[in-house]
């Protein structure tokens, strides 16, 4: 920038200095009008080295894609949370938290953990009141179609 601003304050003063020397008449507005093209060249190059530089498009579009799959996975995450706690409170399992993490890819969900979070775990009278872990990891497994090693207590 520091250079720019040096070259155009250079040819404004050589334009100057040529102006003052230059006889009067025809070769005079020759030179000016040559002075002016080289002056109009200088404030341009700045705009020229803005085209030339190639900008890389597929790091801002990695960043919007990545930000609307991990918003999709989200989203599909919270779904099926909401659902395997509506299984859960069929059955009789109140205030059971669950948590699911999974993998997105093309654009299909994989289930890689459930967490079931029975802090504020209500059993009511539809509930088995025999064995409540196998029936929980049961519903779970059913509703996510995953295997029950992927849930945790």
């Amino acid at each position: 920038m520091k250079a720019w601003i040096f070259s155009v304050c250079g040819i404004v003063f050589l334009g100057l200095m040529v102006d003052v020397i230059s006889p009067n008449g025809k070769t005079n507005t020759f030179i000016k009008s040559i002075f002016s093209l080289i002056f109009l060249f200088v404030l341009a190059s700045p705009l020229v080295k803005i085209i030339n530089t190639k900008i890389n498009f597929d790091e801002y579009s990695w960043n919007m894609n990545s930000d609307y799959m991990a918003v999709i996975k989200n989203q599909k995450i919270a779904s099926l949370e909401q659902m395997v706690t509506a299984a859960l409170q069929e059955s009789g399992y109140d205030d059971i938290g669950v948590k699911i993490e999974g993998n997105l890819t093309n654009n299909e969900l994989s289930v890689t953990k459930v967490y079931v979070i029975l802090k504020n775990n209500v059993l009511t009278d539809s509930a088995p009141s025999i064995n409540n872990g196998n029936t929980i990891k049961d519903i779970i497994a059913v509703t996510l179609s995953v295997d029950k090693e992927v849930i945790v207590f």
